[in-house]
């Protein structure tokens, strides 16, 4: 009896606090952190010597195995106060640092509303839009005057100024756009695949008074091509590059495949933004012409002459890249108007890819007593190219949009009507002949040439109406 009322007291005395039949004690305040069980309470000094190191080492490893197993049981509102359970004891194991809060109060709500759905989404747009390629005059118009002011004037000696640049109109063709969709319902991400069509063409043409080629009057008007090879006209007798007649047409073939990644979220209860990266790739084929006419005129008594030119140029781009943009929505915040929207959209594209380009001119010159003329000069010329080059596209969109859902929450419609523009940068790439020098007059190895080429790039314009009409389901 004596030797347990021992063995009681230090136990006492060394903070054990409770004990239970399943339970291992251990001493948080002992240096060699002791773990006892319930037997060694009843064992005299002889029998706990007897215990050897490894025993007890053992035990407390097995100890602390069942700390852990237990502690993981625990949930993240015990956080504070997760520990070792028994049938009638609790010790504290571990106090965790507080986690950030990762509901709704700190990150921004998924805008995907809709209920018992498959995320599927198809949408169908019509496209009523203009294309032009900037800075693209077909001809000069240009008005003779005199050397002097109010003096005669004579063959050869008047000075021809430009009084106004033509250019082509722009035109407006339909065309489509086709997509489809997938919103997986997991944090809002959404998928889509879109295919733009679009086919413009354009013609133009203007003319001016009949005129003597090498005899103007004053105040007449004539017409100079920018694009004729000036070699052509570099004549030593006197012959020059007026036009009575210059004409014009453009055309163009554009698709585009844009695969979307996104997700649209709420930042507000009236407004939703949806940031997006894209894949885009792209092609395109334009034609450029521009022909000339100067209808036979008497140069004298019995002799006539007529020129026509005609500059045809075919560029085909294509390229893939990267596109990355943002499509911000504000919502009418009433309950009974909530289904009107205002939306935009502002993205950028940047593709790789190849640039080709072909020219050919022709330049005919005739002369005669009679028609038909008698050609004297008869050329055809052709020239290509091809490179690779980074492209840059910007597009722009604002319009409305009106969504209803129908079914609890399982399908919703949705119609737009909006204005889109677009700039592809650099997309067409021209070159001109310029200056003009003749060696050897019109004699047998005359050579005319020119004496510069001039390139410019122009950037294509394209954008209009777009009418869209979206189901998902």
């Amino acid at each position: 009896m004596q030797k347990h009322l021992i063995a009681l007291s230090l136990f006492a005395a060394s903070g054990l606090l409770a004990y239970d039949h399943d339970c291992l004690y251990f001493n948080p305040i002992a240096e060699d952190s002791t773990y006892f069980s319930e037997d060694e309470l009843y064992m005299d000094d002889d029998q706990i010597a007897e215990d050897t190191d490894m025993q007890r080492s053992y035990r407390a490893r097995e100890h602390q195995k069942s700390q852990r197993d237990t502690s993981e049981e625990c949930t993240s509102d015990d956080s504070y106060n997760c520990g070792c359970y028994s049938s009638s004891s609790y010790e504290p194991c571990c106090i965790s640092e507080p986690k950030e809060c990762i509901d709704c109060e700190c990150y921004t709500p998924a805008y995907y509303d809709m209920q018992c759905t498959c995320g599927l989404s198809v949408s169908v747009s019509f496209l009523y839009w203009y294309a032009r390629e900037t800075n693209l005059s077909y001809a000069t118009r240009f008005t003779v005057i005199p050397a002097v002011p109010g003096g005669t004037i004579v063959n050869n000696n008047f000075f021809a100024v430009p009084s106004s640049y033509e250019h082509l109109d722009a035109a407006w063709d339909p065309g489509c756009r086709v997509a489809i969709g997938w919103d997986q319902g997991c944090d809002g991400w959404d998928y889509y695949l879109n295919w733009t069509y679009f086919h413009n063409s354009k013609s133009d043409s203007t003319a001016t008074l009949t005129f003597e080629p090498n005899e103007p009057g004053a105040n007449q008007q004539g017409f100079l091509n920018p694009w004729i090879n000036q070699s052509f006209t570099s004549q030593s007798d006197g012959t020059s590059p007026f036009f009575q007649k210059m004409s014009a047409k453009w055309r163009l073939d554009f698709n585009q495949i844009d695969l979307e990644l996104g997700r649209k979220y709420w930042l507000s209860p009236c407004f939703t933004l949806r940031p997006y990266v894209a894949l885009r790739g792209a092609w395109t084929r334009s034609r450029f012409a521009v022909k000339g006419t100067t209808f036979p005129t008497s140069t004298g008594s019995t002799t006539f002459q007529s020129r026509d030119s005609k500059n045809q140029y075919r560029n085909r781009n294509w390229g893939a890249g990267f596109m990355t943009g943002i499509q911000p929505t504000w919502y009418y915040c009433r309950t009974d108007c909530r289904n009107f929207s205002l939306f935009g959209n502002l993205d950028v594209a940047l593709l790789w890819g190849e640039f080709e380009g072909k020219s050919r001119e022709t330049f005919v010159e005739s002369t005669g007593i009679q028609l038909p003329l008698t050609p004297t000069i008869d050329i055809n010329s052709t020239a290509k190219e091809c490179f690779f080059k980074m492209q840059p596209i910007l597009d722009l969109a604002i319009g409305a949009r009106w969504e209803e859902m129908w079914c609890c929450d399982r399908y919703r419609s949705t119609l737009e009507i909006g204005w889109e523009h677009h700039i592809w940068f650099q997309h067409g790439l021209y070159h001109r002949n310029v200056g003009s020098l003749n060696d050897g007059g019109n004699g047998p190895g005359a050579l005319n040439y020119f004496t510069n080429t001039v390139s410019s790039e122009h950037n294509l314009d394209y954008g209009g109406f777009v009418i869209r009409a979206k189901f998902e389901f």
